[in-house]
């Protein structure tokens, strides 16, 4: 039960680290995205010029946040299937070691009842 509960607590503190580090880009393409870009009227043909006349439907920053969002989405998703699959081995694991440890004493008390009945063969 103890070691339930260290888990869980465990599987709680890394989805609140993986919010957390989540939500600081957001916070931060939310900062960014008033600011616009500003664009000179002369046109430089030696280096990019953006369209002009089109707006941008949907900001870079937040395309980059929703990106990052997403990613972190996948890694928690990704911890958290791994961190059931080792509960699930865990538990496993105890009960194969009980079902060896029955066998074990079994396997004593037959050993012991053999030498039993071989010294009372003998003595007769």
């Amino acid at each position: 039960m103890t070691q339930l509960l260290r888990d869980t607590r465990v599987l709680a503190a890394l989805l609140v680290t993986v919010v957390v580090v989540g939500l600081l880009p957001v916070s931060v393409a939310l900062a960014q995205e008033g600011t616009g870009y500003q664009y000179s009227d002369q046109v430089d043909l030696t280096e990019f010029a953006p369209a002009t006349g089109v707006e941008e439907q949907v900001s870079a920053p937040l395309m980059v946040t929703l990106s990052y969002g997403f990613i972190w989405l996948l890694l928690a998703g990704l911890v958290y299937t791994i961190w059931r699959r080792g509960q699930r081995l865990r538990a496993e694991i105890d009960i194969a070691q009980q079902r060896l440890a029955e066998l074990d004493s079994s396997l004593a008390e037959h050993i012991a009842s053999e030498e039993a009945r071989r010294e009372s063969g003998e003595g007769a």
